[in-house]
């Protein structure tokens, strides 16, 4: 009986250690985004979007018994003063065939 009375005991001081550690790290957590929010806010700054552009590249690789090939597209679209697109497309095909003796 006094074995778990004594492990009921330790029991109730982990648990009351543990709500201690979680309030510290939520508490903690808290302020570390308040930082971050003031820090992000102070430095934001205008940037120039990128221009319209769309590139398409077709990649071909042969040697050592190995070939791989393939097709990629990139393509940005400025839509107003402070929006753009942008949307990418790649394909990696590879392929080791080998003969057999």
């Amino acid at each position: 009986m006094r074995c778990v009375m004594r492990v009921l005991a330790a029991l109730k001081r982990r648990r009351a250690y543990s709500l201690r550690v979680h309030a510290t790290a939520q508490a903690t957590a808290q302020v570390a985004g308040v930082i971050g929010g003031v820090l992000a806010g102070g430095s934001a700054q205008a940037v120039d979007l990128p221009e319209d552009r769309a590139d398409a590249m077709y990649h071909l690789y042969k040697g050592g018994g190995l070939t791989a090939s393939g097709p990629a597209l990139l393509v940005r679209k400025k839509m107003s003063d402070s929006l753009s697109l942008n949307a990418a497309y790649y394909v990696d095909m590879v392929s080791s065939a080998s003969i057999a003796s």
